[in-house]
């Protein structure tokens, strides 16, 4: 059987972040910049190969590429998912080990050497900082996904991804209005952060999908605090899951022709786990099983 190809999609920061950097700096710093890029995101497929991950699609940004996995499919955890997630720092890594001996040895040219050191350690150290969608926040989200409640967990990776994303943002515009600096990439790049460690919360919790759901276990007459949802009655179930992640109990409102409907998360999560892609409205009020509403033709 031929192996499915993994499709490569170019975010248009990316092209942004490329033009900002050859016309602020230089052609040899642009392309030191794709080399980087090149070396991470090769590291991280080959490792993914080798392991047997189901890619469907990279995304390349303006920090790095961003993997989206096949439907149905979700990234390891554990040391395959740590091992996946860290291969990209570790290419960068010795790229950068194997530049600086060719540098000494006066093999290569000085100049594009040090700029391809220079966006290699660029793109080691950003990655590994512990946030997500970086690779650091990966790590951690690997190691600790057997450890720590999955939702919480990646309330706290996605918060520092955005925290992370306003540093580097305040620390171009202190460089722009205080220095008089501009440096356009720390800008794109901290934007694009903040944005895409929002949106890697979603990302993560649909791929997780079955141990979120699982997690909600927390009893009745043990909930003090409920948060409620008003949602249109064709709202998929799984795009629930991130409000119910934020909260320690969740019921959800729906209204339709018959009136309103209060659904609770037990009924929720039951549904779920037989048919994410079910409507609210197809679940029967007040039903135990979540049991699918069925319609006359």
């Amino acid at each position: 059987m031929m192996e499915r190809r993994v499709k490569v999609k170019i975010h248009p920061t990316f092209c942004v972040y490329l033009a900002s950097i050859a016309l602020l700096s230089s052609w040899q710093a642009c392309l030191a910049a794709m080399a980087a890029l090149f070396v991470h995101e090769l590291s991280h497929y080959l490792v993914s190969v080798m392991l047997g991950e189901r890619m469907d699609r990279v995304e390349l940004t303006p920090f790095g590429g961003v993997m989206t996995y096949e439907p149905g499919k979700s990234p390891s955890k554990g040391l395959r998912g740590i091992a996946v997630s860290a291969a990209g720092p570790a290419g960068n890594y010795l790229f950068i080990a194997a530049l600086s001996a060719a540098a000494r040895q006066g093999i290569s040219d000085a100049q594009l050497a040090r700029q391809m050191i220079l966006a290699n350690t660029t793109m080691l150290v950003i990655n590994l900082l512990p946030a997500l969608p970086l690779d650091g926040g990966r790590i951690l989200f690997s190691a600790g996904y057997y450890l720590f409640g999955v939702s919480g967990l990646v309330r706290c990776l996605s918060l520092l991804g955005v925290l992370a994303g306003a540093g580097f943002l305040a620390l171009g515009l202190y460089g722009m209005i205080c220095l008089g600096i501009l440096n356009l990439s720390l800008l794109i790049v901290g934007g694009y952060l903040m944005i895409c460690a929002a949106g890697s919360q979603r990302i993560l919790l649909a791929e997780n999908l079955y141990t979120v759901v699982q997690e909600r276990s927390v009893p009745v007459h043990q909930v003090r605090r409920m948060a409620l949802y008003r949602v249109p009655e064709n709202m998929p179930l799984h795009a629930l899951v991130e409000p119910m992640a934020r909260s320690r109990a969740a019921a959800f409102i729906y209204e339709d022709a018959d009136g309103e409907h209060w659904i609770g998360e037990r009924e929720i999560c039951q549904a779920m786990l037989k048919a994410p892609a079910m409507r609210i409205g197809d679940i029967i009020p007040g039903s135990a099983a979540g049991e699918k509403r069925e319609t006359m033709p």
